[in-house]
């Protein structure tokens, strides 16, 4: 039975979801079961259980401030870089972990190394983000990095039609 969270100015929560079934990285004494030091640094060191992924935290009372006024930016997946572990496909199976993500592909595989780059689609408030996102080959070490750009376009609408035509626009502008 998940225990109830009094809402408080400290509370933490999910950044993209906003749901308070979040976890961050601390030392703890294992006899005593007392945390010693909190050592979460960045995204990587906080999970989300309701996302199944590594999101960030922050302010309960801000993210509901923020989803108030229509404000999504901070749980937009913009601008992020992960350490992922697992073969060619994992970062992309990273993204698709989001609840919010309704749509990933990949746009170019060309290289043999996986170092591809591909678009997905976040749905957050009723709008289709359109963000572009690529992995790099951390060779000679295991895995890949994977990294989220700005937001390429959003629309009110998702069909096969829409991802076929965003794509084709990506492309036209960047490659």
């Amino acid at each position: 039975m998940k225990k109830k969270v009094e809402i408080t100015d400290t509370t933490l929560c999910c950044s993209v979801c906003g749901g308070l079934n979040v976890e961050r990285k601390v030392w703890a004494d294992a006899n005593a079961d007392e945390v010693l030091e909190d050592v979460s640094n960045n995204d990587e060191d906080t999970w989300c259980r309701d996302c199944e992924a590594n999101t960030g935290l922050m302010f309960k009372t801000e993210w509901d401030s923020q989803k108030r006024k229509g404000v999504v930016m901070n749980n937009l997946l913009t601008n992020r870089q992960w350490n992922i572990e697992g073969t060619w496909y994992a970062p992309e199976e990273h993204l698709k972990r989001y609840k919010s993500v309704i749509k990933t592909d990949y746009i170019t595989m060309s290289s043999s190394a996986g170092d591809w780059e591909g678009m997905f689609v976040q749905k957050l408030n009723g709008w289709y983000y359109f963000i572009p996102f690529s992995q790099e080959n951390n060779y000679p070490r295991s895995g890949f990095t994977l990294y989220t750009g700005e937001v390429f376009t959003r629309t009110s609408v998702i069909s096969e039609e829409v991802w076929e035509e965003v794509i084709k626009d990506f492309i036209e502008i960047y490659y």
